[in-house]
């Protein structure tokens, strides 16, 4: 046997990522590759190490960015992945109705473009679906009209073992619920079976509301509350998304309270019952850890002038990670990795605006608002975790830890308007012991740079021209990160202003030169 007849092609979830990224180009490349190694794959019958239901997700937010691009063939590309024999995992993860509704969406996109071989491909797609998942295209329109097949098929199938838990997941129960405040549980439960949207977010809302009269550790117990909204968050989206968001929100925030009490609070339960005979719960960290996760997974594109769709997410990231710090637990390192790639992105996402004509400054203003307020608070988060984990592990990778704050290291305008946070961040290379003293000194550097730059735009504490002149070391170093052409004119006019005073003060004209 030959030695590439034993390897497994694999596509892995950082290139699956690429498919929705910001660059047009970089969608494209990754495009090519995806759809190279699967169709090679599938043409010669060799295995690949991937996940469908990732691909399929990603695929359909290709669709997301305008204009369109290859439209052909990434339809084509979702037309053979549901033919593969890895259908089955798309199946089991993904209701038909959900994928009949995003079809729809994509058309409506591509309507615009009057394509003939696009709109064949739509046909294709929506009859293979009806057979692969045993239904008749008539029966999946009717119920689009009212009802959500997503609940009734996806929640049935709810499975723990889906979440991969182990022993060490768990812990001995806070406390035990009688059998009253059990009966409530399964009722709480049931009710988020229903298979209707509008019914379930009634649900949702009233057991938001409910929830306050039960200790938190409650959902984390048997029946599994708080995995079932996990589970229903992944299968859902639009208004039924962002009730399950809040409800979630509700529960962080009714863990942290209890968190609170018992750190005050003595317990001896637990040295009274034996492991055997105490009911089990999920422990906090993995439960955070779960959560976490989904909402990275959930995390979509910077939005310009909308914030609706991330802002649920975000809220509760922020709070996630606050609960983290609460109980001293470390965050693991693929969602610190995450992170790491998600503070990158932004920055570049918001660098690619350039200010046009004066006119188009206000439009400026208004598309970048969102996106960096995103950038700004992705900033603190990876700082705030990197210290916590840094506290709770001191075996933890430092250069990495360092690697990934590089770009806050040099997002200048970040560390400028948020001095409290250029601090922090000097503080937390000097632990890391990577950031030299030098390198601490270039940071200040910096500050009082960009500080003196940005003060000579404003009227108000704009310098004269000789005082312009003694600072110009300190405006230079950061002129063409700034890219001011007002700021060189201003520097222009100052050598020109001064120069009858270059006889009688030569430390000056050396400025000049």
């Amino acid at each position: 046997m030959s030695t590439s007849s034993k390897l497994t092609l694999s596509l892995g979830e950082q290139q699956l990522a690429k498919l929705t990224n910001e660059a047009p180009e970089i969608r494209m490349r990754a495009l090519e590759q995806v759809e190279t190694r699967f169709i090679r794959c599938l043409q010669h019958g060799e295995p690949i190490n991937f996940k469908p239901v990732l691909l399929l997700k990603q695929l359909i937010r290709w669709f997301g960015y305008s204009p369109p691009a290859a439209a052909d063939r990434v339809l084509a590309l979702m037309l053979e992945l549901l033919r593969s024999n890895y259908v089955d995992a798309i199946v089991h993860k993904i209701p038909g109705q959900r994928l009949l509704t995003e079809l729809d969406k994509i058309r409506k996109i591509l309507g615009s473009l009057q394509s003939k071989r696009a709109m064949e491909l739509l046909d294709d797609l929506q009859s293979l679906i009806a057979v692969v998942y045993n239904e008749t295209t008539s029966v999946d329109r009717d119920h689009s009209s009212g009802e959500s097949q997503s609940s009734n098929s996806e929640i049935g199938d709810f499975s723990i073992e889906r979440f991969k838990l182990g022993p060490a997941d768990y812990e001995p129960a806070w406390t035990r619920a009688s059998l009253d405040d059990m009966a409530t549980m399964k009722t709480f439960v049931d009710s988020l079976t229903i298979d209707i949207d509008l019914e379930l977010l009634d649900h949702l809302t009233n057991l938001q509301i409910k929830l306050c009269d039960y200790p938190a550790e409650y959902l984390l117990q048997t029946p599994h509350i708080f995995l079932r909204l996990l589970h229903i968050q992944r299968m859902h989206a639009d208004k039924v998304l962002l009730q399950i968001n809040r409800t979630l929100f509700t529960t962080v925030k009714l863990l942290q309270r209890r968190l609170s009490i018992r750190s005050k609070t003595l317990y001896y339960s637990a040295s009274i019952e034996s492991l055997e005979t105490s009911p089990q719960q999920l422990r906090v960290s993995s439960a955070l850890t779960l959560l976490l996760n989904g909402c990275l997974e959930l995390l979509g594109p910077p939005q310009l002038e909308v914030c609706r769709h991330n802002w649920h997410i975000i809220e509760l990231i922020v709070e996630v990670i606050e609960t983290f710090c609460q109980i001293s637990a470390p965050v693991p390192n693929r969602i610190v990795e995450r992170l790491g790639l998600i503070v990158p992105n932004l920055l570049d996402y918001c660098g690619r605006f350039n200010a046009g004509p004066d006119n188009e400054l206000t439009n400026l203003t208004r598309n970048l608002m969102i996106p960096r307020l995103q950038s700004l608070i992705f900033n603190g988060l990876l700082m705030d975790v990197t210290s916590l984990n840094l506290k709770t592990n001191p075996n933890m990778d430092k250069v990495a830890a360092r690697a990934l704050l590089q770009p806050i290291m040099t997002d200048s305008v970040y560390l400028a308007c948020v001095p409290l946070r250029m601090q922090e961040l000097c503080d937390l290379c000097d632990s890391l012991k990577s950031g030299t003293q030098a390198e601490k000194q270039q940071m200040v550097r910096l500050k009082q740079a960009y500080s003196t730059a940005l003060n000579q735009l404003v009227s108000k504490t704009r310098l004269a021209p000789r005082e312009l002149l003694r600072e110009q070391r300190q405006v230079c170093l950061v002129l063409i990160q700034l890219g001011s052409e007002k700021l060189l004119k201003q520097l222009c006019q100052a050598m020109v202003k001064c120069s009858c005073f270059y006889g009688t003060q030569p430390e000056l004209r050396q400025e000049a030169e």
